[in-house]
């Protein structure tokens, strides 16, 4: 799989919150972009993008987490 088939996929099953603050660091212009031209070949920024992603994700799992362990308490 390419890094960019990597991406698509990755970014179409993300949700909301993790989108939102991938778009603070990376601008929804430059997704578009990378997501509508199968040709684009900076693999060190779909990388970035794809690590960001990660990162926003795991937070916003903790986040979750601890909301539902107070909730449950």
């Amino acid at each position: 799989m390419t890094k960019h088939e990597e991406l698509f996929i990755k970014w179409d099953l993300c949700e909301f919150g993790v989108k939102t603050r991938v778009f603070n660091e990376y601008s929804s212009q430059q997704i578009d972009y990378i997501r509508k031209h199968p040709n684009y070949r900076d693999a060190k920024k779909m990388q970035d993008i794809l690590d960001c992603i990660e990162r926003n994700a795991q937070e916003v799992l903790e986040e979750i987490t601890e909301m539902y362990n107070q909730i449950s308490a």
